[in-house]
Order: C-alpha cells, then sequence, then structure tokens
C-alpha cells in the first residue's frame, strides 16, 4: 500500500468503518511500509498510526505481549504491568525522557514527548517526530507561557 492509497484509507475511515466492519474486527492489525519515505503505516483498532522502523520494532514486540490499547484520545498505549497507559510515544523515549529529567533536577513527570508536527489526527509516532521536553518548553510549542496555563486552557475547551 502507498502512501496515497493510506492517506485515502485514512480519509475514508468513517466510510471503511460502515464497508469492512464484518471483515475488519476491532484488534486487526494492518501493517504496510513505505520503503521511499522510511514510514511504517499501522492500522489498529481501526485508527491510523506512523512509525519509522525502529519504533514499528518495539510495537510489533507490545503487540505480541498483548500490552497494547487505545486511550480515550486515540493515542497508541502500552500497559504497564500495574496497568497504567503509558503513550507509545513515551515509551519509545523513556530514555530520553530519563535522562532529560536527571539533567534537569526533575521528576520524569515534568519531561514530556511533544509531536513536532502538531497533528493529532496523523500519529505520527517517528522518532524524527518527537521531542523530548521539560512540561513548561511543551506548552510554549503550544503557544502557552506554562505547562498549567495549557492546561486550563485545554479544561476550559473540554479537552
Amino acid at each position: 500500500m502507498d502512501k496515497e492509497t493510506f492517506d485515502k484509507l485514512i480519509a475514508d475511515i468513517p466510510k471503511y468503518r460502515a464497508d469492512k466492519q464484518k471483515e475488519l474486527e476491532e484488534n486487526d492489525l494492518i501493517v504496510d511500509y513505505d520503503e521511499e519515505r522510511e514510514e511504517v503505516y499501522v492500522l489498529i483498532w481501526k485508527i491510523p498510526y506512523i512509525f519509522d522502523q525502529k519504533g514499528y520494532a518495539l510495537l510489533e514486540k507490545l503487540w505480541e505481549k498483548g500490552c497494547l490499547t487505545p486511550d480515550k484520545q486515540k493515542y497508541l498505549c502500552v500497559k504497564d504491568e500495574w496497568g497504567d497507559l503509558i503513550p507509545v510515544h513515551n515509551y519509545l523515549k523513556r530514555e530520553d525522557v530519563e535522562k532529560l529529567a536527571k539533567e534537569l533536577g526533575v521528576p520524569t513527570q515534568d519531561i514530556h514527548v511533544h509531536h513536532i508536527d502538531k497533528d493529532p489526527e496523523k500519529k505520527n509516532n517517528s522518532l524524527n517526530n518527537l521531542e523530548v521536553l521539560h512540561k513548561d518548553v511543551h506548552a510554549q510549542r503550544h503557544g502557552f507561557l506554562t505547562w498549567e496555563e495549557y492546561q486550563n486552557w485545554r479544561k476550559s475547551k473540554g479537552i
């Protein structure tokens, strides 16, 4: 499947769901690789995601273990040993998160993984699209001064 076909599939997901409901189960995994762009396109739980090869290799292992699930915002998440959900983009960058937290002398909860393209519909989890930042710098990437200000704005919008 080429990128154009995949993008069309993404655009047609509501139609695709209705037309293919009997064929495509909730937990079906569809994978395709675009050699030119070096991206892996994944359709899982009828939600499209993009990974690079390294990220997909990890995803495949997590899928086999049965620890993947989407959250309410349709971020693909990893269930940890306590049943908590960790967004896959955070899981992919966990070593970088720990390293930056140590460098800054802050808890790992204050370090966030930001999608550079800012496109939540695309769900691009390629490593080159993920940036590890302090939460306030993350808020600034979204146009706010502090993380608390960003969170308050999100709450006011019901996000």
